[in-house]
C-alpha cells in the first residue's frame, strides 16, 4: 500500500507539473522540489488577462493574491469570485472579499483546486484500472494599512492538500508594500514589492517539501486616460521571469468596457513563445464587474477564467465610516473621530470639533472662542457668562465674578484704591480713602466739626484749634494767649 501511495504521489507531482508548467522545479528540475505548487497560481481574471501582473496595482480585492498592500486602496466593500477551467479537467475556484477601514482594509479569501479523476499507474506507466483525485485548499486572512503614500500589507494562510486518503498541511505568510507617491511625466506611478508563501513545510507520505516562496517586484503606470500599463519581475525557486500587461478602459454611458493583454515569460522555455500570451476583457456596470481571461499553453491546451465582482455600499472617500452620500464633511482628515454625519465629533456641541476643543465639557449654550473655551472678552480669566464686569481693563486683578479686586470692600477697586485697608463701613472718596467733606485733614468718621471753614486749622477732632482754650478758635481769637480761666469777649480778648 505504501508503494502505491508513493506512485500516487509521483503521479500527483507530474499532474501538478502540468498545472504549473511554468515552474522549472517541476518542468526541468525533478518532480517534488516543493509542495503546493498551486500557490503560484494567481487569482482573478483581470490580473490573468494582463499577464499575471499585479504587484504594483492597487484598489482591487484580488490584490490579496499578488501584493496584500494593494488591498488598502479599496473604497467599498468588495466580493470577487473566480472560476478557472484549467488543463486536464483541473478546476480552480477563488472567493475573496475586502472591507475598507480607516487608513486601510481587511480581507479574507478562500481557494479550492480540484484535479478531477486521475488514472492510477505504476512506476512503468502501466494503468492500474482505478482513478483517484486530489485537491488543494487555502484560506487567507489579510490586513493592509496606509501610511501617507505608502501602503503595507500582510496575509496569513492555512493550506491543506489531499491525495486520495493522504493529507498534508502548512501555514504561510505574505508581506507586501506599495508606494503611490511617484510621478512620471505627470502620470501616477505605483511601485510594489511582495514576498509570498514563507512558511512551514508540507509532509506527503514520508517526505517533507518546502513551499514555493515567491518574490514579486512590479510597477503600474497610468500612461494615458484609461490606459494602464504594468510589469512584474518574479523570482520563484531559483527562476526569474519578467511579465508585462496593459489594460484599456472606455466608458459608454454608465457601462465601462475593458480590453486587456499581457505576456508572461515563465512558460516560454518549456512551451514556446506563444505560451506567454494572455488576453481578456471586462465589463463594469454600477456595482457589478464581469471579467474574462484567456491563456494558451500551446500544445497542452487553453485555459479560461471568468470572474464576477460586486461592490457593496456607497463609496467612502475619506474612509471615516460614513458613506459619501451621507457624509456632510467628505474631506475629513485621516484618523479623525466623526459623528453620524461624517463631521468631526463635537461632544459638547459648542461648534468646535473635539480635536480642536481645549474645553470639551463646556455647558450647553455657552458662547465659546475658537479653542472651544467659554469666551472671556476682557481676558481677565473669568468667562463672559460669569463675568459681571465685562470690560475690565487689561492687567487688572479680578475676583471670582470678573470684577476688579476690592480687598477692603470700600467700593473702590484695589488698582485705584490709595487706602487699601479702610475699615469696614467707612465712607470713602473716589481714591478709596475715608471721606473728609470739609477738607480739614480729619476724615468725616472722626470729625466732630464737619463744616469747618476752608483753611481753618483744626485739632485731632476736626474742630478749629483754640490754643488758649478760651472758647474762641484761633482763627477768630485776637488775643491768642489769654490766661486760663479768663473771661473773654467774642474776639477772644479779656
Amino acid at each position: 500500500m505504501m508503494a502505491l501511495k508513493k506512485i500516487i504521489a509521483g503521479t500527483t507531482a507530474a499532474a501538478w507539473a502540468l498545472l504549473c508548467c511554468g515552474n522549472s522545479a517541476f518542468a526541468g528540475g525533478g518532480a517534488g522540489t516543493s509542495a503546493f505548487q498551486f500557490l503560484q497560481l494567481g487569482a482573478g481574471a483581470r490580473p490573468a488577462a494582463m499577464g499575471d501582473v499585479f504587484a504594483g496595482v492597487s484598489g482591487d480585492v484580488n490584490s490579496i493574491y499578488w501584493n496584500p498592500a494593494g488591498l488598502a486602496a479599496i473604497e467599498r466593500r468588495e466580493l470577487a469570485m473566480t472560476h478557472a477551467l484549467w488543463l486536464e479537467d483541473i478546476t480552480y475556484t477563488n472567493i475573496a472579499c475586502g472591507l475598507p477601514l480607516r487608513n486601510g482594509a481587511v480581507g479574507v479569501a478562500f481557494n479550492v483546486l480540484n484535479s478531477g479523476n486521475i488514472p492510477e499507474a505504476d512506476n512503468t506507466g502501466q494503468r492500474l484500472g482505478e482513478n483517484y483525485d486530489m485537491s488543494d485548499v487555502m484560506a487567507v486572512a489579510s490586513y493592509a494599512r496606509t501610511l501617507g503614500n505608502l501602503a503595507l500589507g500582510a496575509n496569513l494562510k492555512y493550506i491543506t492538500s489531499r491525495i486520495e486518503e493522504e493529507t498534508a498541511h502548512a501555514y504561510a505568510a505574505d508581506i507586501g508594500a506599495l508606494y503611490s507617491g511617484f510621478r512620471l511625466a505627470g502620470r501616477k506611478l505605483d511601485v510594489g514589492l511582495s514576498v509570498q508563501n514563507a512558511g512551514t513545510k508540507a509532509r506527503y507520505v514520508e517526505e517533507e517539501y518546502p513551499l514555493p516562496v515567491t518574490a514579486r517586484a512590479g510597477w503600474a503606470l497610468e500612461l494615458a486616460k484609461g490606459l494602464l500599463v504594468a510589469s512584474d519581475l518574479n523570482y520563484t525557486e531559483k527562476d526569474l521571469d519578467l511579465r508585462a500587461g496593459a489594460e484599456y478602459t472606455h466608458a459608454l454611458g454608465t457601462v465601462i468596457l475593458a480590453a486587456r493583454a499581457g505576456y508572461r515569460g515563465d512558460t516560454v522555455k518549456e512551451l514556446g513563445a506563444l505560451s506567454g500570451l494572455t488576453a481578456g476583457m471586462g465589463v463594469k456596470w454600477s456595482a457589478y464587474q464581469l471579467d474574462y481571461a484567456w491563456n494558451s499553453f500551446t500544445d497542452l491546451g487553453i485555459t479560461h477564467r471568468i470572474s464576477l465582482g460586486i461592490k457593496f455600499g456607497d463609496r467612502d472617500t475619506d474612509a471615516d465610516g460614513v458613506a459619501e452620500t451621507l457624509d456632510k464633511c467628505p474631506g475629513t482628515s485621516s484618523g479623525m473621530a466623526v459623528n453620524a454625519a461624517g463631521c468631526p465629533q463635537d461632544t459638547d456641541n459648542d461648534g468646535v470639533a473635539d480635536y480642536l476643543d481645549k474645553c470639551r465639557g463646556t455647558s450647553a449654550g455657552t458662547a465659546v472662542d475658537v479653542e472651544g473655551c467659554p469666551r472671556d472678552a476682557d481676558a481677565d480669566g473669568v468667562n463672559d457668562v460669569s463675568d459681571k464686569c465685562l470690560n475690565t481693563s487689561a492687567g487688572t486683578a479680578v475676583d471670582a465674578v470678573g470684577c476688579p479686586l476690592d480687598a477692603d470692600a470700600d467700593g473702590v477697586n484695589d488698582v485705584s484704591d490709595k487706602c487699601l485697608n479702610t475699615s469696614a463701613g467707612t465712607a470713602v472718596d473716589a481714591a478709596g480713602c475715608p471721606q473728609d467733606a470739609d477738607a480739614d485733614g480729619v476724615n468725616d468718621a472722626s470729625d466732630k466739626c464737619l463744616n469747618t471753614s476752608a483753611g481753618t486749622a483744626v485739632d485731632a477732632a476736626g474742630c478749629p484749634q483754640d490754643a488758649d482754650a478760651d472758647g474762641v478758635n484761633d482763627a477768630s481769637d485776637k488775643c491768642l494767649n489769654s490766661s486760663a480761666g479768663t473771661a473773654v469777649d467774642a474776639a477772644g480778648c479779656p
